[in-house]
């Protein structure tokens, strides 16, 4: 017997997924306009988490209202759905999600240099910076072509090639953030005249980031997997549930966007200038302080580093704490 999934269960998926798209929107949005008034977030350091926020909030404002808008008219017939939507909207859901990966990369990756060189990062350029942010969109934008070039319409991409070319990206990803923070958290651990207690939360918290990004993100990619290898798979539900698989699809897909949702509280809200900035959007506080007013590209030790070993004291709990 097929059971299909009914319109109560889709509209209450759709309910949880604009609920993900507003607390996404509302987060970026905070992170991004901290950033604008805060002058002292103006620094080469912070444009990676910029970035980070513009790519998530693409997510919550582009991708998932047109998953929205897909679901309703292709499972329950509220509203007709174009052919182009579907190809549409994975193309757009990769390039946003995808740009999100790269940043947290990123983000890990310059961690990591600042951890094993801290002089080598407090002299990186900012054209440097500048340059990764390029590439990581650059390569984005391949990836939703390639994704919408891959669709029976279009015909123009490798279906089987494009698709093991963006699972290996994200493969790859996983493995070099945790790979890299828990370099760092060795790094922390056997760092001398720390205390032991800043150590375990440094090393935490490392953790906490890795395992936040491998849960949102490993069910997705394992269920790709799984329905792309095994044409009809029915996972552990039951043979002609159909409802049971698109409960399943639907849950990986939370996931997935759930990790932009909590990439501005994880991330950006753990830099003290950040909070402070949101702080000044809901209670208008007045003009910052003279000193914090440095030009982009300014270096001064414990202030561009993210886990520099010469001042990991005063800028570390900053970044993370």
């Amino acid at each position: 017997m097929t059971t299909l999934i009914s319109e109560k269960e889709n509209r209450a998926w759709c309910v949880v997924y604009g609920l993900e798209s507003a607390a996404i929107i509302i987060g970026n949005i905070l992170i991004i306009a901290a950033f604008a008034i805060t002058k002292s977030l103006h620094r080469k350091t912070y444009l990676l988490l910029i970035s980070l926020a513009v790519a998530d909030l693409l997510v919550g404002a582009v991708a998932i209202p047109m998953f929205i808008h897909y679901i309703g008219g292709s499972v329950t017939d509220w509203w007709d759905v174009d052919d182009h939507v579907q190809p549409a909207q994975t193309a757009i859901e990769i390039f946003a999600s995808y740009a999100s990966i790269f940043f947290l990369v990123a983000i890990a990756l310059e961690r990591l240099y600042a951890a094993l060189s801290p002089v080598g990062h407090d002299n990186l350029k900012p054209i440097v910076y500048y340059i990764v942010i390029t590439s990581t969109w650059l390569l984005s934008v391949l990836l939703g072509v390639l994704s919408f070039l891959r669709e029976k319409h279009v015909g123009a991409a490798d279906n089987e090639g494009v698709f093991l070319f963006i699972m290996i990206l994200l493969a790859l990803s996983m493995i070099t953030i945790v790979v890299a923070y828990s370099v760092i958290a060795c790094i922390l651990l056997g760092a001398r005249n720390k205390s032991d207690d800043f150590q375990k939360r440094m090393a935490v918290t490392l953790l906490i980031l890795s395992l936040i990004f491998i849960v949102t993100w490993l069910p997705f990619k394992v269920i790709n997997y799984i329905f792309h290898f095994q044409r009809g798979a029915t996972l552990s539900c039951s043979p002609g549930d159909f409802a049971c698989l698109y409960h399943a699809v639907y849950a990986t897909k939370f996931l997935h966007y759930f990790n932009s949702v909590v990439n501005p509280i994880i991330y950006a809200l753990r830099v003290k200038d950040f909070r402070k900035g949101v702080r000044r959007i809901f209670f208008c506080c007045c003009e910052e302080s003279a000193p914090s007013n440095p030009p982009l590209g300014y270096r001064e030790r414990g202030i561009d580093n993210m886990v520099s070993m010469h001042s990991i004291d005063t800028n570390v709990p900053s970044m993370f704490l």
